[in-house]
Parts: C-alpha cells; structure tokens; sequence
C-alpha cells in the first residue's frame, strides 16, 4: 500500500471515529467506553507509523560548514590560528544549482538505510573532508580519519568544440590511512575525477561511513 494510499485509509479511519461518536454521543444504547478508546488507539497507532514512514523515506540533510573558497578561505583559517592544507587549483569551477548536471553527495552510516544528503552546488568549488571542526567543511567522527583527510573539487573540463563541462574530483591530502574509491585505494595528492554512483570511503575501506556520489 503506498504512503498515500495509507495516509488516505488513515484519515477515513479518523473521519469515521468522529463521526461515528457524534452519531451516537446521546443515543442511550452508545457503544461501550473500551471498545471507543481502543479504536481511537488503533487510529493513533496508525498516524504514527505514518510518520515514520514518512521520516524514513526522506534523506535528513548533512550539516556543512560553508566557508568561503580559496584565498578567502586561506585568509580567515588564518586568521584563526588554523592553517588549511588545501586551496583549489586555477581551473577551480562552482556547479549552479539551475543548471544541469546536479551535483550530490549521499552519507550512508551502518545500518542506517537513511541517508544524509549534501547539495553540491551553488557556493563552493570544493569541499573538504576530515576530523578537526574549524578547518573542514564536513566533519568525520572517526578516529582513522585525519585532521584535513581530502577534499572534493569541481574543475572546468574544456570540450572539444571549445566549450566547457564541470567535472567532480577526490583528492587526498596525504592522509595517514587513504582514501578509497569504490574499494579501491587512491594516490595521494592527485586528482582522481569522479563518475555517477562513485563510492568513496575515507581512513578504512571498511569503514561504516561511506559516500555516494550522484550526478543528475
């Protein structure tokens, strides 16, 4: 049964309980208290699993710190004491979110089968990933998981007829433990570009926390 179909059936199961007990609310022969509290029972059960459906089916959204890219970025770690291991090469580009293609990042912890979603596009050229608040923009609890771990950049790709494509890359920033791209180890400090459905874990290969790149 869809989520609508059972919103539906719970919302006439509802409509029913009121209008059944305002039927009888002053007929003599009125159904018994028990009988009444266990359907409302049933009807609140029912509208609760209705939201959890609903929470379950929808991706929570990963907090990001948003900082400004390159020079700007470099100045304000600066600023506060902390030195930043990565600034984004000349070829840097910021995806837009009202053009194609959209750019996702997907974080699936465990056995968690809800996602937590990142919007890659509108602000930034890159992102960067690792263990210490402050100097990254998504941070990873995980003690495998270096300080400034790697980063996601977006370069501009020119095309053949002299146009241009913006095109994802992962790079480690000489991690202690690597990062992993669909189970597969990667070179430090170089630019690995990245496809649609790309799995990227940070630290382990079998860590619990991995990344799901999507391009729409």
């Amino acid at each position: 049964m869809s989520y609508d179909d059972r919103r539906g059936y719970n919302d006439n199961n509802r409509w029913r309980s009121g209008s059944s007990h305002n039927n009888t609310r002053y007929r003599d022969k009125s159904p018994d208290r028990e009988s009444r509290r266990s359907y409302r029972d049933r009807a609140r059960d029912d509208d609760r699993d209705d939201r959890e459906f609903r929470d379950r089916e929808k991706p929570k959204v990963l907090k990001v710190n948003v900082k400004p890219s390159g020079l700007l970025a470099k100045e304000s770690n600066n600023a506060q004491g902390k030195k930043l291991k990565y600034a984004p090469p000349v070829d840097e580009a910021i995806p837009q979110a009202d053009t194609k293609p959209e750019f996702y990042l997907y974080m699936f912890k465990g056995e968690d089968p809800t996602p937590k979603k990142v919007p890659l596009v509108g602000f930034k050229s890159f992102f960067s990933l690792g263990s210490e608040e402050g100097s990254v923009d998504i941070v990873l609890d995980d003690p495998k998981v270096s300080r400034q771990h790697a980063a996601i950049q977006f370069k501009q790709a020119l095309n053949d007829d002299g146009g241009g494509t913006i095109k994802p890359y992962v790079i480690d920033l000489s991690s202690r433990k690597g990062t992993f791209l669909n189970d597969e180890k990667i070179p430090s400090s170089r630019f690995v570009e990245l496809k649609n459905k790309d799995s990227i874990r940070f630290g382990d290969i079998d860590s619990e926390v991995e990344f799901l790149l999507i391009i729409n």
